[in-house]
Order: structure tokens, then C-alpha cells, then sequence
């Protein structure tokens, strides 16, 4: 039961805490009070690469691996839904928002996030953003994605920075200059990073 190489984790409805674990090749699943509750391993799935990230939705938990995003059931882990040609690094999830998911630049792909529907199981995500440059609303070197309370998404990327979305993927503010792991808000807007 050793982590090893935690990388993301996501808290479900009923207080459970995901924690993608890379190089067990795995999501561990803790109880609300801390045991160790479960384990979903991707080794032997359909689902390529190690786990970047997780966002838990109601009762599935959509993972990132780098080289795919993945659906599965939490309890089980049953793959009940797979994006191949969605290299992502990071995912996120909230109600009324559905999943969203920071994907790499790959061959002629570019950088950007995707919205996927909840429940949604293969296809073309729901609206797509990319860009080519450096500069508010342009991604490159994808790290991080997360949802605040304010309903807006927080993407970290390179140079050192968090650019603020709306609902809608339109970039409207930046905060540059800070070596950023990870981003989120709360209901008034004010921004928190680590």
C-alpha cells in the first residue's frame, strides 16, 4: 500500500480522497478517515500510461494519463469510458461544468484544454481551446487544472504562471512570475497557489 510518486488527487461526494499514484501504476482510494479503502490499477486496463491526475464525478473518477483521458467506475474500476489522442496531464471536474482536461501539445496538436459532458464515454470533447504563443489565453507547458468556488478554471502552465477561464474557456487574467504547482479560488475570486 506504499505511494509511490502521488502526482493528483480529487475529494468524492461521499468524502472518500482519490490519489493518483504514478508509479504503482494506480488510484488509491482513502476513506474519509484517513484508511486506505481501496485501490483501481490501470495496469491490465485499456487505459495506457500512468496516472497524472484525477477528478472525481459523482460516482466515476476521470483520469489523465498523459497519453489518454480515462473514465472509470470508482468502486470496481471498470473503464467505462476512453479519449485516445487526448495526451492529458491534468483533469478536473464540477457540477454544471462537466470535466475539463489540460492536454499537451502532441505532433501537430496543440496545447490547450478540452470539456468533456459528465457520463460522456468517447468522441470529440464537448469545445476545445488551443493555442500556439505565450500570452493571456495561450497555453504551453500544461501543469495543472482546477475549478474554484468562484466557477471559474485556474490552468497553471510555463512560463511560471496561472491564467484565470471562464465557464466559457476565455482566458482573462494572468498572475506571471511565480514558480505555480497548482491553483484554485474561492467563491470571492481571490486566487491561492502553491
Amino acid at each position: 500500500g506504499q505511494l509511490d510518486g502521488p502526482a493528483g488527487l480529487d475529494v468524492a461526494p461521499d468524502g472518500r480522497l482519490l490519489v493518483a499514484d504514478r508509479g504503482n501504476a494506480r488510484i488509491v482510494v482513502f476513506a474519509a478517515d484517513g484508511r486506505a479503502d481501496g485501490t483501481i490499477r490501470l495496469g491490465g486496463t485499456a487505459v495506457p500510461g500512468e496516472p497524472l491526475d484525477v477528478a472525481v464525478a459523482g460516482d466515476e473518477v476521470w483520469v489523465a494519463t498523459g497519453e489518454a483521458l480515462a473514465r472509470l467506475v470508482i468502486d470496481g474500476g471498470r473503464v467505462t469510458g476512453r479519449f485516445d489522442g487526448t495526451p492529458a496531464v491534468a483533469v478536473t471536474a464540477a457540477a454544471g461544468q462537466g470535466v475539463w482536461a489540460a492536454v499537451a501539445g502532441a505532433g501537430e496538436a496543440a496545447a490547450g484544454v478540452r470539456t468533456y459532458r459528465d457520463r460522456q464515454a468517447s468522441g470529440e470533447p464537448a469545445a476545445e481551446w488551443t493555442s500556439p504563443n505565450l500570452a493571456v489565453g495561450l497555453f504551453d507547458g500544461l501543469e495543472a487544472l482546477g475549478f474554484g468556488a468562484d466557477g471559474r478554471a485556474y490552468l497553471v502552465d510555463v512560463p511560471p504562471r496561472v491564467q484565470r477561464l471562464s465557464a466559457a474557456g476565455v482566458a482573462d487574467a494572468q498572475r506571471v512570475g511565480y514558480d505555480v504547482v497548482d491553483a484554485d479560488a474561492d467563491a470571492a475570486g481571490n486566487v491561492y497557489a502553491a
